[in-house]
């Protein structure tokens, strides 16, 4: 299965202009995307900006999972 399609790009470029206040950067439209795709909203990382975006599936959050727990 093919993570990302053609018709993709328009949503990248959606989410970067949705987002170009933060800005949003490709990697992140990118993880975004992945996380639309297959429903995984659970994510590790330091970058402060996932606290803003939201997935379009009903606008969910992502769940920013600290570093803490996995240690």
């Amino acid at each position: 299965m093919k993570l990302f399609q053609a018709e993709d790009y328009e949503r990248l470029f959606a989410l970067m202009a949705q987002y170009r206040d933060r800005p949003m950067d490709l990697a992140n439209a990118t993880l975004v995307i992945a996380a639309e795709k297959t429903g995984i909203k659970q994510i590790l990382t330091l970058d402060s900006d996932f606290l803003f975006y939201r997935i379009s599936v009903a606008k969910q959050h992502f769940y920013n999972t600290s570093i803490g727990s996995f240690l």
